[in-house]
Formats: structure tokens, C-alpha cells, sequence
């Protein structure tokens, strides 16, 4: 995700990312990584997590740095 965020500001010198990535520690937590409900419980998306019962809307799974 750092990579991606560094990766824009280069390309845009956004304003915006160059604040997100001075603080980059605070902004890491505030990001989403949103996932189909089938996908949710697969080990690639969150290895933590057991398979229960299918959901019905996307999951919000936190990124990982």
C-alpha cells in the first residue's frame, strides 16, 4: 500500500498524499481493502479469519501494511 500511495504522489504530487505519507503510521489504519463476501474468508485476504456462513455484503478488511 505504501508503495501505491508513494507511486501516486510521484506521478500527481498530490497535496493530499504527500500529507498522507508524512503520517503514514496515523493514515495506514483509515484504509480499506474491500472484498467480494465469497472472497472474504480466503487465507490470500485474511488468513486470521475462519470460514462461517456466506455474507451478503462486501467485507471491510483492514490493509495490512
Amino acid at each position: 500500500m505504501l508503495l501505491l500511495a508513494q507511486a501516486h504522489v510521484e506521478r500527481t504530487g498530490s497535496a493530499k498524499g504527500k500529507a498522507v505519507l508524512a503520517n503514514w503510521e496515523a493514515a495506514l489504519p483509515k484504509f480499506w481493502q474491500l472484498v467480494p463476501p465469497a472472497e472474504k474468508n480466503t487465507p490470500e485476504v485474511n488468513p486470521d479469519v475462519a470460514p462461517t456462513k456466506p455474507a451478503s455484503a462486501p467485507a471491510k478488511v483492514p490493509v495490512k501494511a
